[in-house]
């Protein structure tokens, strides 16, 4: 095996080994993206062919107001422009990714994406492994990672957990996976003292914690990241109401619900950043746990750690971002995988890795136990 590359080094536990690392291909299985690509480069041209002179309606009333058709016509560039990108998107994004299999868990470093992020799929997650056919042992293939049936729909097959999409050496990254799910790296040793910042929210947490559960990790969001994560979607909203609101000020067209949606969009990151300053994520040897403190009342969403079938922690560099859990075998009332999201991490790797410390002590209790019995 070659040596790891260092985004991977980088995104590695303490004492965490690498058993099998590779890239997907960076153009196979994406030839229709070309075609993509080239409609939204045909749009970009006849955009800019127009010259600004094509007739536009709003709310089907006729716009002359040279400002309002400025900014449909930004508009309308924007997204051709974002079309035209898609093929060579994809292709950076295959570039910059990464699967590795650890002594851990099951890695998908993706360095370019929507956002950038480490996905880790923990072994107990994973039911098995199913390598399609291919025409020959050298060609690209792919790896489906099973999880087992959603739990509210046994009548289904089993569905893959992750894919490990164009990849030549398929049969070792296979051979890796059924290893770690057949012997799992299990902590030996005693349980780290807890990390909690600031040193004040154990004791807000105490009270939260059932009989025999301890504080692995806890800490507040970053208030000014926070408040940014709200900003980025209002600025994208922000550009799509934008002819709305200059066909409102000019006079152009009259549509109150569009100013009002506007002023609601530009709300979000102040009640975001009010609203950070009032959670707290903590992370005990039972549960995953946001608090949000409310001067007469304390509202508590937790997981159990049985119930996380992956963590995404984005962006995979850093120390600040993200973390974000979720159970594809639970889907929510859209029927999307059920997340729980920890937002604005001031040091989100300090979180990833006292999760996976958490994840580890049912094995590091059973262990300790065999110990004590092989001893007596």
């Amino acid at each position: 095996m070659t040596e790891p590359p260092a985004a991977l080094r980088q995104a590695l536990l303490a004492g965490e080994e690498v058993l099998w690392h590779g890239r997907p291909h960076p153009i196979a299985g994406i030839g229709w993206t070309v075609f993509v690509s080239l409609f939204g480069l045909l749009l970009l041209l006849l955009i800019a062919r127009s010259g600004g002179t094509a007739a536009m309606t709003m709310n089907d009333v006729p716009v002359h107001d040279p400002a309002t058709r400025w900014t449909m016509r930004l508009l309308f560039m924007a997204v051709a422009t974002a079309t035209t990108l898609f093929f060579p998107y994809r292709v950076l994004r295959r570039l910059s990714t990464i699967y590795a299999v650890t002594d851990r868990r099951v890695l998908v470093l993706a360095g370019i994406g929507l956002p950038p992020s480490v996905q880790s799929f923990p072994p107990r997650s994973i039911w098995g492994t199913e390598r399609p056919d291919k025409p020959s042992a050298d060609a690209i293939g792919r790896l489906l990672i099973l999880r087992a049936k959603p739990r509210q729909k046994r009548d289904r097959a089993v569905e893959w957990l992750v894919e490990f999409s164009e990849i030549r050496d398929d049969i070792g990254a296979q051979a890796a996976i059924n290893g770690l799910v057949a012997a799992p790296r299990a902590l030996i040793g005693h349980r780290p003292a807890a990390i909690v910042r600031p040193e004040g929210l154990a004791a807000s947490l105490h009270w939260s914690l059932r009989p025999g559960e301890r504080l692995v990790w806890a800490a507040e969001p970053d208030r000014a990241r926070y408040a940014l994560g709200a900003l980025v979607p209002a600025l994208v909203m922000a550009l799509f109401l934008a002819p709305f609101v200059v066909a409102f000020l000019t006079g152009s067209v009259f549509d109150p619900f569009m100013l009002i949606l506007a002023a609601v969009v530009a709300a979000g990151p102040v009640l975001a950043w009010r609203d950070a300053a009032r959670l707290v994520f903590a992370i005990t040897t039972e549960r995953v746990i946001i608090q949000q403190r409310r001067k007469r009342r304390t509202g508590e969403v937790a997981w159990p750690l049985a119930a996380i079938e992956s963590i995404h922690r984005s962006p995979p560099k850093g120390r600040s971002g993200s973390l974000a859990l979720r159970d594809g075998r639970r889907p929510d009332h859209d029927g999307h995988p059920a997340r729980l999201v920890l937002r604005a991490l001031p040091d989100a790797a300090a979180a990833e890795a006292a999760l996976f410390v958490a994840l580890d002590g049912p094995r590091r209790d059973e262990a300790a136990r065999s110990r004590q019995d092989a001893l007596a």
